[in-house]
């Protein structure tokens, strides 16, 4: 745990757990992980299309057969 002396400053003794702001960050960043973990790249791929009215995936298509 990495405190820095600011205002709210606890001595190193005390510091027995992350502070509410690491807490904090730790559940977002859980979030986040179990959030893409949830989907994989072919459900996003078919999100992209959907959203392209079905163009996305031939233009990507089109560049990656292009692009060597």
């Amino acid at each position: 745990m990495h405190r820095d002396p600011g205002p709210l400053a606890l001595p190193a003794e005390r510091c027995q757990r992350p502070c509410a702001i690491a807490r904090a960050m730790a559940a977002a960043e859980d979030a986040w992980a179990d959030a893409l973990r949830r989907g994989t790249i072919a459900d996003l791929a078919a999100r992209i299309d959907a959203d392209s009215g079905g163009t996305a995936m031939v233009a990507v298509s089109r560049w990656l057969a292009t692009t060597r």
